[in-house]
């Protein structure tokens, strides 16, 4: 497939910055929406991660030893070249299946992504093959539980967080 070469811009951005595909191919979305967002004087993206997309990065963020099962924030803020830019996910609490329902009766065209194919990612093989192995072990949907483990670690981690911007560290 194209976008899995090194002659591809992606592919050109991890070889110099030694990145992965995936790890390039963000930090080349993030610049452009910096771009676009300085050429119109816009701060805020909204992107399209909806709770499957959650699953996935948890159970990638767990299995790295990353400690973040809270996975992506609804809201969060990326530097780009001294410009902030906040990145909004309002659909983190709504699965694929129904997104694509509503798509289908509001008689919406859906683009998936070329490279959602290719088992070359990280994500894409825990889409196609670890989420449905665990369904099979566990003989339920565990996405669903994995999903209230990311809201419970996310609210956990904004207690923590708030309780040591309260703390008096000086004293």
């Amino acid at each position: 497939l194209p976008f899995e070469t090194e002659k591809t811009p992606v592919g050109k951005i991890a070889d110099k910055r030694g990145l992965s595909l995936e790890e390039a191919g963000r930090q080349a979305r993030h610049e452009f929406f910096g771009r676009v967002g300085r050429n119109f004087r816009c701060r805020r993206v909204v992107l399209g991660h909806h709770a499957d997309d959650q699953v996935e990065t948890v159970l990638m963020n767990l299995f790295r030893g990353t400690g973040n099962l809270g996975g992506m924030r609804p809201s969060s803020e990326v530097r780009i070249k001294g410009s902030r830019l906040e990145l909004l996910r309002p659909f983190l609490g709504v699965w694929r299946s129904a997104l694509d329902t509503y798509l289908d009766e509001q008689g919406f065209a859906f683009r998936e992504d070329a490279s959602n194919a290719s088992e070359l990612f990280l994500r894409n093989r825990i889409r196609a093959n670890l989420v449905p192995c665990l369904k099979d072990t566990f003989r339920r949907d565990v996405t669903r539980a994995v999903a209230r483990v990311a809201e419970l670690a996310a609210d956990e981690s904004d207690f923590l967080d708030a309780l040591v911007a309260g703390a008096d560290v000086a004293g």
